[in-house]
């Protein structure tokens, strides 16, 4: 009887998962067919819905502007989450876009500064490591970085759980011939390839809950933990790193900024790589604070007696 119940039971959380996965398939096929004005309308809708109806995340928003900008007053800080909700509509509505976006439109959109410093790089027939924060549009900024370079744009990156969901942004960051690279296996595919001319990117401000390694820093004020993966790569490579500064100059206009954080052949242990990498996101966010990513839980981890 219990075996029973227990695969009943299965079986119902199993269809009803297929069924929320073809919903969920069926809407963004017809979403990445409308025109972005229009996207941006729903994703209005869907924004009131989740943040100020439902309070989705609006406790971890909240706390996390309490905590990190302590300097501010309170009514400053409701104006920060206020306008850091309605920029997540706006960039979801422009990731759906992503899906379609011709390349006359995203250079409209979005301009680069300071990249012929990179391709100065691989010219001379050396790798590149680009690295970014999920500051304003980060999808758009692989993007953008791919269609301007001549030369190859690998990417690392966490696979999405759903299936369906991988797929489907994996076809769209890789629209304009970016290679993705699981971030798990980053430093060993890197050296596999050897120095051939390319562009390495990774967005390294996620939280590393699952690392055996952590940097432990101050941001924003706090203790932080952030992967060493940035920086071993650097080292290990000695290959030059910049960094990728996006900001926003209207809804669905940026522009990317690259600025070099390790030259090329710099000897520099793996902390201080990362240490001027976090002051660079640190910077970027006290420059415009509500276009960083403040939903995600980032300071779950708590420092140990001896870490």
């Amino acid at each position: 009887m219990c075996s029973c119940t227990a695969y009943r039971d299965g079986a119902r959380s199993f269809i009803g998962t297929a069924r929320w996965s073809l919903r969920l398939r069926l809407l963004i096929g017809l979403l990445a067919h409308l025109p972005l004005a229009v996207l941006y309308a729903v994703f209005g809708v869907v924004r009131i819905f989740a943040f100020d109806l439902v309070g989705y995340r609006r406790d971890v928003i909240d706390g996390n502007l309490a905590a990190s900008l302590v300097e501010l007053d309170d009514r400053e800080r409701d104006r920060i989450g206020r306008e850091f909700r309605i920029h997540v509509g706006h960039v979801l509505a422009e990731i759906i876009h992503g899906g379609q976006i011709c390349p006359e439109s995203l250079r409209r959109r979005v301009a680069l500064t300071g990249f012929d410093a990179v391709l100065r790089h691989l010219g001379r027939g050396m790798p590149v490591i680009v690295a970014a924060a999920h500051q304003c549009n980060w999808e758009w900024l692989l993007l953008r970085m791919s269609l301007e370079s001549p030369y190859p744009v690998e990417a690392a990156y966490k696979p999405l759980h759903d299936e369906w969901a991988e797929r489907w942004m994996s076809r769209v960051r890789s629209r304009f011939r970016a290679r993705l690279m699981p971030a798990k296996t980053l430093l060993p595919d890197v050296l596999k390839a050897g120095p051939r001319p390319r562009i390495i990117a990774l967005v390294a401000d996620q939280e590393p809950v699952s690392a055996e390694r952590r940097h432990w820093t101050q941001f924003l004020g706090r203790e932080t933990a952030f992967y060493c993966g940035l920086g071993d790569l650097a080292r290990v490579t000695r290959y030059p790193v910049f960094f990728a500064r996006m900001w926003r100059r209207s809804r669905g206009n940026y522009t990317i900024g690259f600025e070099p954080i390790v030259e090329s052949g710099e000897t520099l242990g793996t902390a201080e790589i990362t240490e001027r990498y976090v002051r660079k996101v640190e910077a970027q966010i006290r420059e415009a604070p509500p276009d960083w990513l403040w939903a995600n839980r980032r300071w779950k981890l708590k420092r140990g007696l001896y870490t």
